[in-house]
């Protein structure tokens, strides 16, 4: 129950949208608070990478992470050994300048020697400029995360069947 501001009487609080929020197939931990999710949405399958926070022993995501549809999924798991060789250089502390892998749709995995760090994050292009700017929404993955979501993707479709029929967009255009 939450106090309406109007009249400072309880009211009930409509709980559906929270709990479909949460409904998935699976949520996998990484570590801490960061899960991977698998779930539909607006009848579409979306593997959430997220931040989730906990709030009276119920977990509920945050703005930090990246919703792939399947085909960027797979397109992620296809650069996963390209991204494990450069992030092994980044935590040998080789000097590598700014790596961007483009997933679809605005996201990019980046990797540099600043930060040992696998970003996965929505970027945009300003119409007077010929490289993308990242934006917050996405999520930062530690060396224990990253190897994490590497086993993730091994599994997923156990979770995930419609992966196996799924196709990377940029082999059909």
């Amino acid at each position: 129950k939450y106090i309406s501001e109007r009249n400072e009487q309880y009211v009930e609080f409509d709980d559906d949208d929270l709990t479909k929020s949460l409904e998935g197939r699976c949520m996998i931990p990484l570590q801490g608070d960061s899960y991977v999710v698998a779930k539909t949405y607006n009848d579409k399958i979306l593997i959430n990478i997220r931040n989730y926070r906990k709030v009276a022993e119920k977990k509920y995501p945050t703005k930090q992470g990246v919703s792939l549809t399947l085909s960027r999924w797979l397109k992620l798991k296809s650069q996963k050994d390209y991204i494990n060789s450069i992030f092994q250089l980044v935590t040998d502390g080789e000097s590598v300048d700014e790596e961007l892998i483009h997933l679809g749709g605005g996201v990019y995995v980046t990797l540099n020697s600043k930060y040992p760090n696998v970003d996965l994050r929505h970027f945009w292009k300003p119409e007077d400029s010929d490289k993308p700017v990242p934006t917050k929404r996405g999520i930062a993955l530690n060396k224990i995360k990253w190897n994490k979501l590497c086993d993730v993707m091994t599994i997923m479709t156990d979770f995930v069947p419609e992966l196996n029929n799924a196709i990377v967009c940029e082999y059909t255009h």
